[in-house]
């Protein structure tokens, strides 16, 4: 039986109505010894970390310096909420069979060689990557509160980590689960900060630069394949955090045509070295590109979008030339998508729920600064949105614990298009509305971010004409755009 080292960390405990009670002066006199012999080890481990990785990469690299493993104890707060082999065993089985799927970043070979295996020592890195799986793997109740006390250690094992000086991909990988978890139960805004907090993290280990082509790190190439989708992830997370904002700054550069997507899923699932070149944004796209690549050709997409509608068009006819350009790129990425999943029985929908989020902004920019070129109508992919959302309601093919939460954006925009409709609505429209709030009700089972969404359009009726009003008059400038 695998046994995590433990650190207990004593703190104050809350009582009458929030005040502290803290410990006796016997208890005290502990208290300062844990925290002082805390703190000696914590200096150890910075002292231990190489300033020239900051201050000067050259000399970094002249003097073959490498960076120190995470020297963290496992505190007791955190191996207590992990428990034994078994429990650490079926929470990464869970895991790699609902989140992995549409968001794999982690290598699955890697983590049953030898982050389960009972023969690995754990490190702190790898014990707050189980951690984060565990949080990630949460189901809550209707009522709940996400800011739960596995949340909180993970956020505080990773600040610890962090203030340790542990730089590893297992802390990135660590970080972007809680950032997942913040994002579907809508932690905000702490959410938009840890997506700063990955990419800057990921930047400074060269993630960034394992999607350029001919960059040579010697590692082998399955660690290269995990680093690029961690980078991946960051890129995807960072757009979607932005779609209720598209001028706000990101926290990454967006990729160019010439940057390698993630391999096709399957081989990479079992190790294997593919058979063929990688795939580039800017390649021709074909067949057998799995599901993690389409995701990241559709968030590509969207960050084309947000600089489109972002600028400030100096040539009218370029701008519409290129809103247009984009317009069938997202139809055709859709059309693949769909044959891609008829052909190899694989689950598109986070990925096309991205493109006709990004088509939904082409349609209703910020600034109506709109071109006269063929669109589809909003309402027709809210009719759409319900569809897909048939998938995951009862009876549906896809259990609801596999269902992401980057579709709960794209039924939001449907239920705000068909509540919005300033025509009476017909049988069609009717039954796809009842089917979005039914979506978005049903998915408060998984993620508690859609139980936000729905709130503000049923439970409050001012901020729901406030919403309804504002889109209306999107659509009316749309309209008077064209007649024009």
């Amino acid at each position: 039986m695998r046994t995590l080292s433990k650190v207990c960390l004593p703190a104050p405990v809350a009582v009458n109505g929030g005040l502290c009670e803290y410990p006796s002066a016997s208890q005290s006199s502990t208290a300062h010894s844990s925290l002082t012999a805390l703190h000696t080890q914590q200096q150890v481990v910075q002292q231990s970390f190489p300033p020239a990785f900051f201050l000067d990469m050259d000399i970094f690299r002249q003097a073959q310096l490498e960076l120190p493993r995470p020297g963290l104890t496992v505190p007791l707060y955190v191996s207590d909420l992990l428990g034994g082999d078994g429990k650490v065993r079926e929470m990464a089985i869970t895991f790699f069979s609902t989140i992995h799927p549409w968001m794999p970043f982690i290598s699955k070979t890697w983590a049953y060689k030898h982050l389960l295996s009972p023969l690995s020592p754990v490190h702190a890195d790898s014990a707050l990557l189980l951690l984060s799986i565990q949080l990630i793997n949460w189901i809550p109740s209707a009522s709940a509160n996400p800011k739960t006390p596995m949340y909180t250690a993970a956020k505080q094992f990773f600040f610890e980590l962090e203030t340790a000086g542990s730089f590893s991909i297992r802390v990135v990988q660590a970080g972007l689960l809680i950032l997942l978890y913040e994002l579907g139960h809508c932690i905000y805004p702490s959410a938009y900060m840890s997506v700063g907090t990955c990419a800057r993290q990921a930047v400074a280990l060269g993630f960034d630069k394992d999607i350029k082509q001919g960059n040579t790190t010697g590692l082998s190439w399955d660690k290269v394949e995990e680093r690029r989708r961690v980078w991946w992830a960051i890129v995807i997370l960072d757009r979607f955090m932005n779609l209720g904002n598209p001028p706000r700054m990101l926290a990454t550069t967006d990729p160019g045509t010439g940057d390698i997507l993630p391999a096709d899923d399957t081989p990479w699932e079992r190790g294997l070295l593919p058979s063929s070149e990688p795939s580039t944004i800017g390649s021709q796209s074909q067949l057998k590109m799995g599901r993690f690549a389409r995701f990241a050709q559709a968030t590509y997409l969207l960050g084309q979008v947000f600089r489109h509608v972002s600028d400030q068009p100096r040539d009218d006819a370029f701008y519409e030339q290129e809103a247009a350009q984009l317009n069938r790129t997202l139809h055709a990425l859709i059309h693949l998508s769909q044959s891609e999943a008829e052909t190899r029985r694989l689950e598109f929908c986070t990925q096309t729920a991205v493109c006709y989020c990004a088509l939904l902004i082409l349609e209703a920019p910020v600034g109506g600064q709109l071109g006269d070129y063929p669109t589809i109508e909003p309402d027709v992919i809210s009719r759409e949105s319900a569809r897909m959302s048939q998938n995951f309601l009862p009876g549906g093919s896809i259990p609801l614990a596999e269902v992401s939460p980057f579709i709960l954006h794209l039924l939001y925009q449907g239920c705000i298009i068909l509540s919005s409709s300033s025509r009476e609505l017909r049988a069609e429209d009717t039954n796809s509305l009842i089917l979005l709030q039914e979506a978005l009700k049903v998915l408060t089972q998984r993620w508690l971010a859609s139980g936000r969404i729905l709130s503000p359009i049923y439970n409050v009726p001012s901020l729901n004409d406030m919403v309804l009003e504002a889109y209306l008059n999107i659509l009316a400038a749309r309209k008077a755009m064209l007649e024009i």
